[in-house]
């Protein structure tokens, strides 16, 4: 069962940690713009 290399769970970690953050970030600039120009209240 453990017979993953401890390089490549790393690698695949730190992958998706990546992915993690990178969407997050994006979460926080599209919620900052809507706040910034006013969202609309009537979507």
């Amino acid at each position: 069962m453990m017979a993953i290399p401890t390089n490549r769970h790393l690698e695949y970690v730190s992958a998706l940690y990546g992915v993690l953050v990178g969407a997050s970030a994006t979460l926080i600039a599209v919620l900052s713009l809507y706040v910034y120009f006013g969202a609309p209240t009537c979507p």
